[in-house]
């Protein structure tokens, strides 16, 4: 039995129930078992993983006593002649963590190290000595009440208040979350406090001082900064970007308070994805970080190209987000942040005690001599840290005074990828802010012409080419730089892949296209020039230019988008993808698709359901291709996850008032490799997968609920094997590597196995939809529906793999069950925000489709009506769900009809056959041919409510859906939820999703049909 094992017998439990490890509350025997454990075992395939999870964390607790903590630091503490390293003692403990189904923190990265850490909760050994200085961070945190540590972790009059050595984010965590059990009375969490005798004194204190504060709530605000740390000898760009109300998501990144918000962002940083914003019930957006992104500084001049894409693909510019770059031509102002990191100062003071100046080694100002030397992708530099002045050259540099921080309006035209200077085109607006982000008014502004002496007042006509800006608040004086372009423009002539021509119009600069390997320019006018691309296999990701005026050495340098005719999908190095290759799902990243054509249409299916086809327009001429994502996810969906043979097409057509024409077309593949198994010698059980070699991991089917946890396979060299003998014999094997995506397979330990047939496969989910219809909430079956929920959730596997979850889909009454059940019992509160959407997806349902009187049900199942608050917050989330689908305006009332029995009015001149000729209308001949043909069975009663006729029967499943859709909201049939009606449900949510308007508004037209029938 392992250690972990150990504890779990102590509490009684027979496996991991999610809770974070510190709440396990370890002895001092039991701690120093498992480090006895781990100082005397030499092999690591020996160790229990979740043993070596387990240390990390109560490391953290224990042990941790200042200074930057390192995987090194966890490891020297039990290195007794092991023989395995630092390295593969923490990949182990990441395996752990996935074996307990431990939750990633992630912002812009996945933080594994951060979370094995903070699972032990508070580091009681360095708290114990350090009391006084975390008592006056805490007390400080109290009275600033923030939300998350990026709202006080670059403030330095609060984080100056621990010892310099513990100033880090996992610290800063442990600080919030004390702070947070204090304003929320966690008990728990404040016991890890009060248990020790001599820390019970800090707990009182801010208990004390919390009851006499004034509620109050730190607002939440999007942060960028670049980060030096000069042991990777690297700049990197962090992003701090917080959930916000609907109202400040419309302030930071649309700035246009009449615009309708979508009920889905991305954001897309130099053409790569950074993250979604999901809008919530409240109309507040919650962030979803994608992959893990290193935004490496490369040394350009060029302001990264960031923009926001909505759900209907269209395009918002925010360039406003990332105003600055490090310029290491000049000396530049640093303020620590950890051991490890420091920030750049946009300008020359700052609030902190102390600076930092980095500047070239050739500056020949005698202030630098007593600098050290750093080194940034191999070249050195002069790092000089400082207090109250510092002059280096013209530049006066200030610590512990008051700091300002701006924007300049870019009127950038759509030509300009990225540039080097802000661009205007006329007077711009500039915004300024104080420390906490706050406008400040009154600010006088002046400019002048780069390397002029006399600066002009704001309202003077700006004259054209590189301007300086002088921003002055009280005694504060900083400087920027814009480039007035004027009212020049570029109008771009092409008829080939591998030439093109540009003309300026309106040009008064002197135009320099950069020659490269790749393209070679040449000058046809004044303001005319021909490119010509040397290779026929690549395109360049831009075409390097710059403009100046003959007045000025200083020149605008910009990246001109690729202005050549055709379309093609290039990739980071602008390699051409060849037609009719294979992209992984996995690796879209990086990949663009580049075009100056017009009517071109993307259309996108799955090579095993070939008439549900998404299309979406072509209008932005150099788009990421991970903008059809969703779609490509959606359209797998409809195929089995455990079918590595199905493909998705992407056909980009040319569609022309009297023709279409086919222009390419690509496939993509879910899985770069696939897990063989089988039985060698008759009864000798292998598993390989390759190339890649893979962590995998095995979940048992046909077992009870205590019995269903993790196994982390043993790779034998490219051989797996169980860690243990095992008495279950049916598993699902999978991989949680997101590089390389394996294919789940069904694996049997016993040689004997007859593999499921489809139609044994269907009646074991129809006797699971029985069962769980007809047991109470707290019966094991249950309870295995959740763990398999969870499973699914903390290792991204579609539901659609475990035949409980497939089975919630075959019943109205048990969708509304499994909707309450999980809403209630999901201990991360993930489900009703983000998971329901994704079990729609895979499942192929749609949980607003529930019979109206089944909510109901499955609330007095749940017990709800014996519990008031409880009754609330279900009540809630079902609400929230409507809330949730769009158009709003049609599901608001179908809401009400659901909840509240109000029956939904027809708009005022709504004519039904007027409304389907135009829907007949907005679909082309071949869309029309296109449509699935199936749908569940209407009885003829019914049928008139909205009738097919030989005129409208191209469209007949658009017609159906919604009645079908109706019929069952309102009780009336529920062939929508049948055995048979499996892929015709895939059908309806097709449909739903091609034309949401019509769907909604054809829903509420026949629900008010149906009540006149009653």
């Amino acid at each position: 039995m392992t250690q972990f094992e150990k504890i779990l017998v102590s509490k009684c439990l027979t496996r991991h129930d999610g809770r974070s490890l510190w709440k396990y509350g370890l002895s001092d025997g039991e701690f120093q078992q498992l480090r006895k454990l781990l100082l005397e075992t030499k092999r690591l395939e020996l160790l229990d993983p979740r043993d070596v999870t387990l240390y990390y964390s109560e490391w953290w607790k224990r042990c941790y006593n200042g200074g930057f903590p390192s995987k090194k630091d966890v490891f020297d503490s039990i290195q007794n002649g092991q023989y395995y390293d630092d390295e593969a003692f923490y990949r182990t403990a990441k395996r752990g963590a996935t074996l307990l189904g431990i939750k990633w923190i992630k912002n812009q990265n996945t933080l594994y190290f951060k979370t094995l850490l903070l699972q032990g909760g508070i580091p009681i050994k360095h708290i114990s000595n350090n009391k006084g200085a975390y008592k006056n961070i805490l007390t400080k945190l109290l009275e600033f009440n923030p939300t998350n540590i990026d709202d006080f972790a670059f403030n330095p009059e609060i984080t100056s208040l621990l010892p310099a050595s513990s100033q880090s984010d996992e610290i800063y965590e442990c600080c919030l979350a004390i702070v947070r059990a204090i304003i929320d009375e966690d008990q728990e969490y404040l016991a890890l406090l009060d248990d020790e005798e001599e820390l019970g004194e800090i707990t009182r204190d801010l208990k004390i001082k919390r009851k006499n504060l004034p509620i109050r709530t730190s607002k939440p605000r999007w942060r960028n900064f670049w980060v030096f740390e000069p042991a990777k000898q690297r700049i990197r760009l962090y992003l701090g970007i917080p959930d916000m109300t609907g109202a400040s998501f419309s302030a930071l990144f649309i700035n246009n308070p009449n615009t309708i918000l979508d009920q889905e962002y991305k954001l897309y940083l130099n053409d790569n994805l950074l993250c979604k914003f999901l809008r919530r019930a409240d109309s507040s957006y919650k962030i979803l970080w994608v992959d893990d992104n290193e935004l490496n500084w490369d040394g350009t001049d060029r302001l990264p190209d960031i923009y926001l894409i909505s759900c209907s693909g269209e395009k918002t510019n925010c360039q406003h987000l990332i105003t600055h770059l490090p310029n290491l031509t000049k000396a530049t102002l640093w303020t620590k942040y950890s051991e490890e990191q420091w920030i750049l100062e946009r300008s020359a003071h700052t609030d902190a005690l102390e600076g930092f100046v980095l500047c070239p080694l050739e500056n020949g100002s005698e202030n630098i001599a007593n600098g050290e030397c750093v080194v940034i992708a191999g070249t050195s530099f002069r790092w000089i840290k400082f207090e109250h002045t510092l002059t280096i050259g013209s530049t006066t540099f200030k610590t512990g005074c008051r700091k300002i921080d701006w924007h300049i309006t870019d009127h950038r035209p759509a030509w300009i990828q990225r540039s080097n200077y802000t661009v205007i085109r006329r007077k711009p607006k500039v915004s300024v802010y104080d420390e906490n982000g706050e406008i400040i008014p009154n600010v006088r502004l002046k400019w002048r012409l780069k390397n002029t002496a006399i600066w002009n007042d704001w309202d003077a006509g700006f004259s054209l080419g590189l301007l300086e800006i002088q921003i002055q608040v009280g005694s504060i004086i900083e400087y920027d730089a814009v480039f007035n372009l004027g009212n020049i423009d570029v109008v771009i002539e092409s008829n080939a892949l591998n030439s093109a021509e540009i003309t300026l119009v309106g040009n008064t600069y002197n135009l320099t296209i950069t020659d490269n390997p790749l393209v070679v320019a040449r000058r046809i006018s004044v303001n005319k020039f021909g490119l010509q691309l040397t290779r026929n296999d690549i395109i360049p990701p831009a075409i390097q230019a710059s403009l100046k005026t003959n007045i000025q050495t200083s020149s605008l340098r910009f990246e001109l988008k690729p202005p050549f005719k055709g379309i093609e999908i290039i990739d980071n190095q602008g390699n051409i993808i060849q037609e009719n290759s294979y992209l992984q799902l996995n690796h879209l990243r990086g990949l663009r698709l580049i075009s100056n054509l017009a009517n071109l249409v993307v259309n996108i299916w799955n090579t095993t359901r070939t008439n549900m086809v998404i299309s979406q327009p072509l209008t932005d001429r150099f788009i990421s291709v991970r903008t059809f994502e969703d779609a490509i996810i959606q359209l797998f969906a409809l195929s089995d996850a455990m079918d590595g043979t199905v493909e998705i097409i992407i056909e980009i057509i040319e569609r022309r008032p009297q023709s279409i024409t086919k222009l390419k077309e690509y496939k993509i593949k879910r899985y770069d490799q696939q897990i063989e198994w089988g039985f060698y010698l008759g009864s000798h059980l292998f598993i390989k997968t390759g190339p890649d070699l893979p962590d995998l991991y095995a979940i048992p089917l046909d077992c009870t609920n205590a019995q269903l946890q993790l196994r982390s396979l043993i790779n034998k060299q490219g051989q797996y094997a169980f860690p243990n003998a095992e008495l279950l014999t049916k598993f699902v094997v999978f991989s949680k590597n997101k590089d390389v995506q394996t294919q789940p397979a069904f694996l049997s330990l016993d040689p004997v196995n007859k593999a499921t047939t489809l139609e044994d496969r269907e009646k074991r989910i129809i006797a699971l939809r029985d069962k769980l219809l007809r047991t109470a909430s707290t019966d094991d079956d249950w309870n295995k529906l959740l763990s398999y929920y969870l499973v699914c959730e903390d290792n991204d596997i579609p539901y659609s793999t475990f035949d409980i979850l497939r089975a919630i889909s075959f019943s109205s009454l048990l969708a509304a069950k499994a909707f309450v059940f999980l809403t209630c019992c999901d201990p991360k509160q993930n489900f009703n925000e983000i998971a329901y959407v994704k079990m729609e997806q895979d499942l192929g349902f749609l949980f607003h489709w529930i019979n109206k009187d089944h909510w109901i049900d499955a609330m007095e199942w749940m017990g709800c009506f014996n519990d008031g608050q409880l009754t609330k917050e279900v009540s809630q989330a079902i609400l929230s769900h409507f809330d949730n689908c769009q158009p709003n305006n049609y599901f608001a009332k179908i809401a009400a009809f659901v909840t509240q029995n109000i029956v939904p009015d027809l708009p005022s001149g709504y004519h039904l056959n007027s409304r389907i000729s135009e829907l007949r209308a907005s679909f082309g001949a071949r869309v029309l041919s296109e449509f699935p043909q199936r749908y569940p069975k209407i009885a003829d009663k019914y049928q008139h409510i909205i009738p097919v006729t030989d005129s409208n029967r191209p469209v007949e499943i658009l017609l159906r859906s919604p009645l079908v859709v109706a019929l069952s909201i309102a009780g009336k049939e529920d062939n929508l939820w049948s055995v048979e009606s499996e892929f015709k449900r895939r059908n309806i949510k097709y449909i739903q999703q091609l034309d949401p308007e019509w769907y909604g508004q054809a829903v509420n037209y026949s629900l008010t049909k149906l009540s006149n029938l009653s």
